[in-house]
């Protein structure tokens, strides 16, 4: 299993933090947020790493020097597109099963497994009973829909930063966007295509956060919080 980490972001919401640093080198613990999720993804054993950078990608490959087994690729185009863009310049590297996660996330090990040793061709990291950011709809226990205008009533959760998609699906996922790309929709979420395989009946299950330990660094608040938290 290949893990792709999405760090092309420009991290405009966590300024001054992000003022000259790539949100992904961020600091918490003394460690940056990209150090720790290639620890973490190393303990899980996954070893493969590709990582897509762009702003500030200078900084980025020089820091990832000292990993092993990690790749690092630069998308040219960050500052005028979205997550899309960086999957799809990662095409040439799936290899078999795959985990996208954003780089602003930190979770503990035993989620991470959890998503690692679900069999579902296609699944996404959910926090449940959450209402604000990107929504998820469900029906009989599956996603049927993603997006961020998703009424409360039909809110399950949102998701929350990580995709795992079976190398059995992944050609259907690359063949619909490739389609979204030649349509001009650079500035879409790559987990928009996603929602888009659910809403035509691909199975998209839902890996729950519950009382597993799982935070989001967007903005100072979160960083403060965050903090707060790795020092107990």
């Amino acid at each position: 299993m290949k893990a792709i980490i999405l760090a092309a972001g420009m991290g405009r919401r966590l300024k001054p933090y992000t003022q000259n640093l790539p949100k992904c080198m961020v600091k918490v613990g003394g460690k940056a947020l990209l150090e720790r999720q290639i620890g973490l993804l190393n303990s899980c054993g996954i070893k493969d790493i590709l990582i897509v950078c762009g702003f500030q990608a200078k900084k980025v490959k020089l820091f990832c020097r000292r990993f092993k087994g990690v790749e690092v690729i630069f998308n040219p185009f960050y500052a005028h597109s979205n997550s899309i863009i960086s999957v799809w310049l990662s095409m040439s590297k799936w290899n078999g099963d795959l985990i996208f996660m954003n780089s602003d996330i930190i979770l503990e090990s035993a989620l991470l497994k959890k998503i690692i040793k679900d069999k579902a061709n296609l699944s996404v990291l959910v926090k449940q009973r959450e209402k604000g950011g990107y929504r998820v709809r469900l029906n009989r226990g599956r996603i049927i829909k993603m997006a961020m205008d998703i009424p409360d009533k039909l809110t399950f959760g949102v998701y929350s930063g990580i995709t795992k998609i079976s190398y059995n699906y992944l050609k259907l996922f690359g063949r619909m966007l490739e389609k979204w790309l030649e349509q001009g929709r650079w500035n879409d979420w790559y987990e928009d295509v996603v929602s888009e395989m659910a809403g035509k009946g691909f199975g998209v299950k839902p890996i729950l956060i519950n009382s597993f330990f799982w935070h989001e660094i967007d903005t100072p608040e979160d960083l403060v919080s965050l903090k707060k938290i790795t020092k107990k």
